[in-house]
């Protein structure tokens, strides 16, 4: 059977000085916000609202849960934290008399684990909901807090760095010729190939037999002269830029700042993939 909030108030408060129960200002604000009845909804359609045993008041445990991710407690830690703490345990409407007891840790954790995910992101939308209808926010956009762990895009091979080096030259000699008609040289996109040669190695190192290795080897031949043909290009690109640089915009010039850093690093790549494995 499901409760909502306790059943009645605890007179043994009025004895007390007021001050000690007054909530701070962000207590008070969420008491405001937690007082609508549409956030108890998603508790209704959990639990049998007159049958079995009567549940901890969820009025309780909502306020209770949000203490514990507010403030990044444990179970046992919020329930120690709650039991001594007189405005805590008026903001989660727990008496101060022995009948009203804090709620056991476990208790919590099995009530945690039986709502889930599900009505945690159904609180969530509620909550929003309301703060729009309150103009308390302005629902145009969504920011995400994310972790980034730093890592490789792909596994690093020779022919994926070589692939990796034509798509960024191609990409940049593109740009440039979209933003000036006056550039006349020419980089033909190999992207497609090499794609498809790096694709064909991924199938032959299958087979793992030596005429597998020299397929490989003849393959890797290939890709190393269409590279250095895109680099060939890249330069004189680069050449033809130096020599009209004066007539450009500077969006074209600024487009063209990372050809000169990465054309000799993919050079340099390409010697040192051809001396190993062709012995040149």
């Amino acid at each position: 059977m499901i409760r909502t909030q306790h059943a009645q108030l605890d007179l043994f408060e009025a004895l007390l000085p007021p001050e000690l129960l007054t909530l701070n200002e962000e207590l008070t604000h969420i008491v405001k916000l937690l007082q609508d009845d549409r956030f108890m909804e998603p508790f209704m359609k959990r639990f049998r609202s007159k049958m079995g045993r009567p549940t901890i008041p969820m009025q309780t445990f909502l306020r209770m849960m949000y203490l514990k991710f507010r403030y990044q407690l444990g179970f046992e830690s919020l329930v120690k934290e709650v039991g001594d703490s007189l405005m805590w345990r008026r903001f989660c409407q727990i008496p101060l008399t022995k009948k009203g007891a804090v709620p056991h840790p476990t208790t919590l954790s099995k009530h945690a684990q039986v709502f889930g995910d599900e009505l945690i992101r159904e609180l969530n939308h509620l909550l929003v909901q309301k703060a729009n209808e309150e103009k308390l926010i302005r629902a145009r956009k969504l920011r995400v807090d994310t972790t980034v762990v730093e890592t490789d895009i792909h596994y690093p091979t020779d022919a994926s760095l070589l692939q990796d080096g034509v798509r960024v030259i191609t990409r940049i000699a593109k740009a440039m010729k979209e933003s000036s008609t006056e550039l006349t040289s020419q980089i033909k996109d190999r992207s497609r190939t090499i794609r498809n040669k790096v694709f064909s190695i991924s199938k032959v190192l299958k087979r793992l037999t030596q005429e597998a290795i020299s397929e490989v080897r003849q393959i890797t031949g290939e890709i190393l002269d269409v590279t250095q043909d895109v680099v060939r290009s890249g330069w004189t690109l680069l050449q033809e830029t130096t020599e009209k640089a004066k007539s450009l915009p500077s969006k074209v010039i600024n487009r063209l700042l990372p050809l000169p850093q990465c054309s000799p690093i993919l050079w340099q790549l390409v010697a040192a993939i051809r001396k190993p494995v062709f012995h040149q």
